[in-house]
């Protein structure tokens, strides 16, 4: 489990960073909602930045992580960007 909690952060900071391209170009939350169908994206701004969250979560095996981790485990990658 913790194998594939550590991929799935990893994974998720890629489509983090891939998400923070494509909104700069100009894609909108909805074209990314149906490109990343897997993670929850949330994009909030304050007006001279955008705080943008994505979420996904890992179904655990291992019998009693659950009371520990919770089941599903939740990720999140947080980044603040400025407007370009």
């Amino acid at each position: 489990d913790f194998g594939v909690i550590f991929s799935s952060k990893s994974n998720l900071e890629n489509d983090s960073a891939d998400i923070i391209s494509l909104l700069k170009n100009g894609v909108s939350i909805n074209k990314l909602e149906e490109m990343y169908p897997d993670n929850s994206i949330n994009i909030s701004n304050n007006g001279e930045y955008y705080t943008i969250v994505v979420s996904t979560s890992v179904n655990l095996i291992t019998p009693g992580l659950d009371r520990v981790l919770g089941d599903p485990y939740l990720l999140n990658v947080e980044r603040i960007v400025p407007y370009a």
